[in-house]
């Protein structure tokens, strides 16, 4: 390849720049890839902090970098395959050429990286040296990777190829396009000799018909033209009426092999063994004859019996009477012409079905991709199992362009059935008749039924003839089914189900396409496992606070019937002792007194941490009323200014959502007393047409700007009573002072 194309010519740069950009995320390897000699700089990926924001950035330590890419030119000059230096700024850098069939056409470096771990006592005086921030410097260093020598080798050995790669493909475009170009300027030459061929023999024809009568002249024409055409390069011939060869020119020898002694009087059909391959030996008769004249392309034999590709130009020959003659034709050797376009058809056929083969791949493993995930995106968001099925489904149907997917679960009854849980697609009842199963029975020798038993992957390439699919053929080729895949639901072991995605084509999954396949399989099991760890959580945890509220409550009655009972009683026989002594002017009557205002005040409070454990009664203002006392009951019991606003009646008719409520209040107050030092807080309860809000504020310290990441308990109680009612809930600084709001919000229908 001589100097004519620049890199330029043979890379799609944003093309080249993707790939780079892509390889630099994958592996942490930077790029930069320069063009030769120009030294322009094309396409620069994945370049690190320490280098763009310190050694380049400071113009003493930017020399360093300067004197490196110095030494890495001169060696790429002398084209070295491989230039690994370390620069003085203490990082690694290399280096090559991408040389495209022996011509230097760019330079390719990588690099910024460490290929030992770093001395952190240099780069902590290379910092003072410079003047860098240290701490930043260090933390930009902490980001360069530490790689071995061979692994930034093979790095810089792949990035080469694969330019050089897309190089090639580039050049050979281009040389086609060249190669066609001069085809084309050479076919439009030869159809301008053709017609400059033809014009002279008509101008030789006339001269001959012209002179026929005068036999001297026509002798020296005759002897003339046989001389003219013998001079010529193409094959010249002539017939008489019979078409029995009458002039054989050297060109006539040449190109068929024949002397013209042994061509002449012998008939044209058994010369040149005539194959047409444009009209039919009758079209070319009707022509000639109907226009005195004629061009086409055959095939003739020369003597050996090779084929020739041959372009004709054959005229009548008529004496003065108008009576034909017979025949005249000039005719051109084209075989090589012929075969240089059927080998550029053949390369172009070539090249196209490639493209098409590796497109169809790229977009088949593109959607297989996007695909999965879009299904892992479904795994993240997904609360309950059947709603993340019936997604994972759709998206295999809708994205992955199947025609149907479902998932069955392996049951374990006698017959070993397979339950279809989710389906997504083309079903019209399919799935209800199928009736598959995973026993090694004709409707448990199906893809599905083998991947359960196997737990092994089972494709079906072709539903129409496969012996295994026959319980299911008639019903699957009436909806399009063509081809399936199967792959089996694992889990320590164990299989539970499987995934079935059937295909309109016929053909079978690609082996990358199946192993994104059981990935997603794989996902969706460990997605099952969670959801139904995580529900068994839920459940546990919801019936520890139903245990906890039904002990509350036995607490409470007890307190109330009985503790409370007691208490009043003896506080009623202590005010009739105080009676009786102070009746007796007996000294003990101020004792008795301070007794029974004791026992009342223990009653008092009794009841109260009675109501405290069983707050919310069963009426619909339940909430309302255990509000109003418990801001009682923390004025009296924590000497906290603590009210409870409702500007009008809420009404909640569900007893487990005001007793949340409740026990989040309790919590809040608990909280703002306990850790933020609150001396006034305010309950308030609203209602709008659409949302009930309830709202805790206090004048506290406030919770931090910035939450832990690990939540307190108090927090975690309220967050997982909130999501258990489904409430919505908020905790946030009041203001700037300080202060803290807790809000739930829920739906006014509830």
């Amino acid at each position: 390849m001589d100097k004519k194309y620049s890199i330029q010519d043979l890379v799609d740069i944003e093309r080249l720049r993707e790939l780079f950009e892509n390889f630099s995320i994958a592996t942490g390897f930077t790029t930069g890839f320069v063009a030769y000699p120009s030294q322009e700089l094309l396409i620069t990926t994945g370049w690190r902090d320490i280098c763009t924001k310190f050694h380049r950035a400071c113009p003493a330590s930017a020399q360093c970098c300067k004197e490196s890419n110095v030494y890495l030119t001169a060696c790429l000059k002398d084209l070295k395959e491989l230039n690994i230096k370390p620069c003085d700024n203490g990082l690694v850098d290399g280096a090559t050429p991408v040389i495209v069939r022996g011509v230097h056409l760019a330079s390719l470096s990588t690099g910024q990286v460490l290929l030992a771990p770093p001395d952190i006592a240099f780069f902590k005086s290379h910092a003072v040296k410079y003047g860098y921030d240290t701490d930043e410097y260090l933390a930009a260093l902490a980001k360069v990777p530490v790689v071995t020598e061979e692994a930034l080798k093979s790095a810089l050995t792949f990035l080469s190829s694969l330019a050089v790669q897309i190089a090639e493909e580039g050049l050979q475009r281009l040389q086609i396009q060249e190669a066609t170009g001069a085809l084309r300027k050479a076919k439009a030459e030869v159809d301008r000799k053709v017609e400059q061929r033809t014009l002279e023999l008509h101008i030789v024809n006339e001269q001959l018909q012209s002179e026929l009568s005068e036999r001297e002249r026509a002798q020296e024409k005759l002897s003339y033209q046989a001389d003219l055409l013998d001079k010529v390069s193409d094959a010249i011939i002539s017939t008489d009426d019979a078409l029995r060869i009458q002039t054989w020119n050297k060109a006539a020898e040449r190109i068929y092999g024949w002397k013209a002694e042994e061509a002449l009087e012998k008939n044209v059909d058994e010369i040149f063994c005539t194959e047409f391959i444009g009209p039919s030996k009758k079209e070319v008769a009707e022509i000639l004859a109907a226009k005195g004249c004629v061009e086409t392309e055959v095939i003739h034999k020369d003597r050996q019996g090779h084929k020739l590709f041959v372009r004709g130009n054959v005229a009548v020959l008529k004496n003065a009477q108008g009576e034909a003659t017979g025949t005249v034709g000039v005719l051109r050797d084209v075989t090589k012409r012929k075969v240089a376009e059927e080998q550029l058809s053949a390369i172009r056929k070539e090249l196209e079905q490639r493209v098409t083969e590796r497109t169809a791949e790229l977009n088949r493993a593109n959607r297989t991709l996007r695909m999965l995930n879009a299904c892992d995106e479904a795994l993240l968001r997904a609360k309950i199992e059947t709603d993340l099925l019936h997604e994972i489904c759709r998206v295999i149907v809708e994205i992955g362009k199947a025609k149907m997917a479902w998932i069955g679960f392996a049951e374990n009854d006698a017959e070993k059935t397979i339950r279809p849980v989710a389906s997504a697609g083309t079903d019209k009842g399919y799935l209800k008749q199928a009736q598959v199963s995973w026993a090694d029975v004709p409707r448990g020798r199906g893809p599905m039924g083998m991947a359960i038993r196997t737990h092994q992957t089972h494709q079906c390439l072709n539903i129409a003839d496969a012996p295994c699919f026959a319980p299911w053929r008639e019903a699957a080729l009436q909806r399009g089914y063509r081809a399936l895949i199967s792959i089996p639901l694992l889990w320590e072991d164990q299989c539970f189900g499987a995934l079935s995605i059937y295909s309109a084509r016929a053909e079978g999954f690609s082996k990358a396409e199946v192993n994104l396949l059981q990935r997603l399989t794989n996902n969706i099991t460990f997605g099952l496992v969670a959801l139904r760890t995580r529900a068994g959580h839920e459940y546990l945890q919801k019936e520890l606070l139903q245990i906890s509220e039904r002990e509350k409550q036995l607490i409470a009655q007890e307190l109330h019937d009985g503790l409370c009972q007691n208490m009043a009683g003896t506080a009623l026989m202590s005010r009739m002792l105080h009676i009786r002594l102070e009746a007796r002017n007996d000294p003990d009557a101020k004792s008795a007194k301070e007794i029974y205002e004791l026992l009342n005040t223990s009653v008092h409070e009794a009841r109260n941490l009675s109501h405290g454990l069983h707050p919310v009664g069963p009426q619909g203002e339940g909430l309302m009323n255990a509000l109003t006392q418990l801001a009682g009951t923390v004025r009296n019991l924590f000497h906290i200014d603590c009210t409870f606003e409702c500007p009008r009646r809420v009404i909640i008719e569900n007893e487990t959502i005001s007793t949340h409520l409740f026990r989040i209040t309790q919590e809040a107050i608990n909280n703002a007393r306990k850790h933020g030092e609150a001396d006034r807080v305010t309950i308030s309860l609203q209602r709008s047409p659409k949302v009930i809000t309830l709202t805790i504020e206090d004048n506290g310290v406030g919770i931090p700007a910035k939450m832990p990441k690990k939540a307190g308990m108090g927090l975690r109680i309220m967050n997982h009573r909130a999501t258990e009612i489904g409430v919505a809930i908020s905790v946030c600084r009041a203001g700037k002072k300080g202060g803290t709001v807790v809000t739930c919000t829920l739906p006014a229908s509830r």
